[in-house]
């Protein structure tokens, strides 16, 4: 049976502070149950859908940050088959 989706609440950023305006960063986003992480989506900053990813393993993403996002700490949200993550971990976007 599969679970939800849960980011260990470890940062592995490349970076843990992204840009806001028009570029991406890539987010290394660690935990487990990302297998069935499908659709545009799947891991969101706060309520923005990130601009691309890739499901590395069952416990790796790899994130491009939306573009335009706005200012503050978003939350990451991971959700596979079963539901989204509940874990308060977050990137800050200047």
């Amino acid at each position: 049976k599969q679970k939800t989706a849960y980011e260990i609440p470890k940062r592995d950023w490349s970076s843990d502070v992204c840009s806001s305006d028009l570029t991406s960063t890539q987010v290394v986003i660690n935990g487990v149950n990302f297998t069935g992480t499908t659709g545009a989506t799947g891991v969101k900053f706060g309520t923005t859908n990130a601009a691309s990813y890739v499901v590395v393993s069952d416990t790796k993403i790899e994130a491009m940050s939306p573009v335009g996002v706005g200012a503050g700490a978003k939350q990451v949200v991971v959700t596979n088959t079963t539901g989204a993550s509940t874990s308060n971990v977050t990137v800050t976007f200047v």
